[in-house]
């Protein structure tokens, strides 16, 4: 498997981590029955979609998935909703970012437009900061690639502009 396919399924599984959390999470507060039941099935899918990616991974142990989580160790309790919150929390900002920029260009008033390119910015800068506080705790695993295969990209690059 190439590294981008690794390396975004790593991603998409973080981005599938914080998301089904916070649904989770959510499904305890809502009281509307058939709400109840579309949150449900959307956590039913992004579980199978993150069982999906991670046997395309190689995975040889299962991925156990709890509504809740059940360790009795309340720093560890705190640790595991800080990571999920911190995982949900770039997604959106990194969510909103690509959404104001993408309205910006369409849109036809230049004020306009520039402030929704600053917003998109000042997204991307938020996603930053929960980027940093995920990697300080290892919170996530970015695969990277080996020092032969950076050096074939540069030989391709030179081989492609001569």
């Amino acid at each position: 498997m190439k590294m981008t396919d690794t390396g975004l399924m790593a991603e998409h599984l973080v981005i599938h981590d914080g998301v089904m959390h916070r649904l989770m999470d959510n499904k305890l507060h809502v009281q509307d029955e058939k709400l109840r039941e579309i949150i449900s099935k959307q956590i039913d899918i992004l579980k199978d979609h993150a069982v999906t990616m991670s046997k395309m991974l190689g995975a040889e142990e299962s991925i156990n998935f709890d509504d809740k989580n059940t360790n009795t160790d309340k720093h560890a309790s705190t640790v595991y909703r800080d990571r999920h919150i911190a995982l949900d929390g770039m997604f959106t900002a990194n969510a909103l970012a690509k959404e104001n920029y993408s309205h910006s260009t369409v849109m036809k008033n230049k004020g306009v437009k520039e402030t929704h390119v600053r917003m998109a910015m000042d997204q991307l800068e938020i996603a930053k900061e929960y980027e940093k506080i995920i990697k300080e705790n290892k919170w996530t695993v970015q695969p990277s690639s080996s020092s032969e295969e950076r050096s074939q990209i540069v030989k391709n690059f030179k081989e492609l502009i001569g």
